[in-house]
């Protein structure tokens, strides 16, 4: 069958018809319009409307971007869920089946812990102003969060178990993130284990994971070191972004860490008087401080970790990589330190093997 460009052509030359398409050039002057006795043309418009499509395409092009990468996340994530539940599924069933059972059955003697009641309370006091609701309406509810919890806990727990009974080798390489750029450090500096944490000063999530990643470097001493890099939400915290580059003017200084701790201390309540008060403290010179204030420089800080941050396809705040793997929120300790002890674990297995490579 003759397509019916074809047929348009073919009529098209034998009525001398030219049937190629205008060049760029004729399109780019063609007249779109015409007012007050002149011609308005697509290279007229292409001129005026060059900054907003622009901007336009910049904006399309980050947010495929974003899309891509949380894309290609999500499907790790979905696949290292379904390998850790056939792993689970797999020693349960070795486990029943050495005691002459079914694995549901298996599963039903793990104990569903109750929370108490002081622990209830506890938990709607330190959250009653998230809450927003008397506690006596929400406090059922509460109940059954923790039990929730430390039933997944307990199941988590009753796994582990199995996992090391029945031996599990996990193969599968987690899915890892090239940082880009650098930013403020403490801890050793050749740590096997480096964790870089994009945090915003006014986020109350990443004031809660401060004393879990406080925590982390004073147990596994050595072993890890811990990255600082700058994400102020500013449509959500007014005065984030103030804090970001205040703490970027302490680290020209060498004081960033000093800075850092005391304005986490501050619970996400500050202005612009208390940063410089608390500059002082610990030790920065006012003077240069408040000339680094009113540069360049500090804001340059904030855009480049907040760009590296956008590469990554980060939403929110804390964002913490541990060796490229992201933790996303205010992690338990007991999360990441179960990451930084895989980590660990993964550096011994390659170095044997890489030892046993060498020996042949």
């Amino acid at each position: 069958m003759i397509r019916c460009w074809t047929l348009l052509l073919v009529l098209g030359l034998a009525m001398g018809i030219d049937a190629r398409a205008d060049s760029p050039a004729q399109a780019d002057a063609a007249p779109l319009a015409r007012a007050a006795g002149a011609t308005i043309s697509q290279s007229d418009v292409a001129l005026r409307s060059a900054d907003r499509r622009n901007a336009e395409v910049t904006a399309y092009q980050g947010e495929t971007h974003r899309l891509q990468v949380q894309h290609e996340r999500t499907l790790r994530a979905i696949d290292a869920e379904a390998l850790e539940r056939l792993i689970d599924e797999r020693v349960a069933d070795r486990e029943a089946a050495l005691k002459h059972t079914s694995r549901d059955a298996l599963l039903k003697g793990v104990a569903r812990p109750e929370p108490t009641a002081a622990q209830v309370r506890q938990f709607y006091e330190e959250r009653k102003e998230q809450i927003g609701a008397p506690f006596e309406v929400v406090s059922q509810s509460i109940h059954d969060h923790l039990a929730s919890e430390a039933y997944g806990q307990a199941l988590h727990d009753f796994y582990v178990g199995l996992r090391k009974k029945h031996g599990v080798e996990l193969l599968l390489e987690p899915a890892r993130d090239v940082i880009p750029g650098s930013g403020p450090s403490r801890g050793a500096a050749d740590a096997p284990v480096a964790i870089v944490e994009f945090a915003d000063f006014q986020c109350p999530y990443c004031v809660k994971v401060e004393p879990t990643l406080a925590r982390a470097l004073a147990d596994y001493a050595g072993q890890v070191r811990l990255e600082f890099r700058q994400l102020p939400l500013t449509t959500l915290h007014a005065e984030a972004e103030r804090a970001a580059e205040a703490s970027a003017c302490a680290d020209e200084q060498q004081h960033f860490w000093d800075f850092h701790d005391l304005v986490f201390a501050t619970q996400g309540h500050f202005d612009a008087s208390t940063l410089i008060e608390g500059a002082a403290k610990v030790g920065v010179d006012p003077k240069a401080f408040r000339e680094c204030l009113t540069s360049d420089r500090p804001a340059a800080v904030v855009k480049r970790d907040t760009q590296a941050a956008d590469e990554l396809a980060i939403g929110g705040t804390p964002a913490i990589f541990v060796n490229g793997r992201l933790l996303s929120g205010a992690v338990s300790y007991e999360q990441l330190a179960s990451v930084i002890d895989d980590e660990l674990r993964r550096q011994r297995v390659a170095s044997r093997v890489a030892d046993g490579a060498g020996a042949r």
